[in-house]
């Protein structure tokens, strides 16, 4: 005859696992919990940012999208920083043709380093430089 342990009512290996389940979320909620945001703006440019995995990254750049310019990610590693979504724009005036910011989000997914790049230009001409750019080096560790 096999003899079965209880503990708390359950089958021993049961209630083993529901304890292992219950500190792995209890882990993984802290780590969630530490992800900072860091955000940034476009006096940031040319700099260098140290982030930890999981945390998130919020640039804000200032634009104006009724002049055809908008603000588009032209570099950067996909498996170490990853962008949230695609960016929001937030205009600065109910008035027609005011300007305002465009938000970039994004996650550091991995350790590692890459080379943020971020163009401000009119996606329909061609050949042309951009307006603008914010470039930024990303530490993840």
């Amino acid at each position: 005859m096999k003899m079965i342990k209880w503990i708390n009512g359950r089958p021993a290996h049961r209630a083993i696992a529901a304890g292992i389940l219950a500190v792995l979320t209890l882990l993984l909620l802290t780590a969630i919990c530490l992800a900072e945001r860091i955000r940034l703006a476009e006096s940031s440019a040319q700099s260098t940012v140290n982030l930890m995995a999981g945390d998130d990254l919020v640039i804000t750049l200032t634009g104006n999208p009724t002049t055809g310019y908008i603000w588009e990610k032209v570099k950067d590693n996909k498996k170490i920083l990853q962008q949230q979504g695609d960016y929001q724009y937030i205009s600065s005036s109910s008035r027609v043709g005011a300007g305002g910011i465009f938000i970039f989000s994004f996650k550091a997914a991995v350790a590692g380093k890459t080379k943020l790049r971020l163009i401000y230009h009119r996606p329909f001409e061609k050949n042309v430089k951009p307006a603008r750019t914010y470039d930024l080096t990303v530490i993840s560790r």
